[in-house]
């Protein structure tokens, strides 16, 4: 991917539009790449299934997750709220 990308302020990974900058670089990174990357880094699923990606992750020595919600600069209160009421009580 380029360093710069016309119309993405103020780049990819921090993109003031998200829905754009996940239009952008739909040109270098297929619906693949992106389901390889986030089973890889992200947590995602149901509680039971992120609640079992969580115990694999301490399993292999993981001690901390970092909670954050992709496309917004808001604090990700409802993404906590929800961990908090249905991932944590599975684990």
């Amino acid at each position: 991917m380029p360093d710069v990308i016309d119309g993405v302020y103020p780049d990819l990974v921090h993109a003031e539009d998200w829905d754009t900058a996940v239009q952008v670089a739909s040109a270098w990174v297929d619906d693949a790449a992106a389901l390889r990357f986030a089973e890889e880094f992200c947590l995602f699923g149901t509680a039971d299934e992120v609640a079992r990606r969580l115990r694999a992750l301490h399993a292999d020595g993981v001690r901390g997750v970092f909670l954050q919600h992709v496309g917004s600069y808001d604090p990700p209160l409802d993404l906590i709220e929800a961990v908090g009421a249905s991932v944590l009580p599975a684990l």
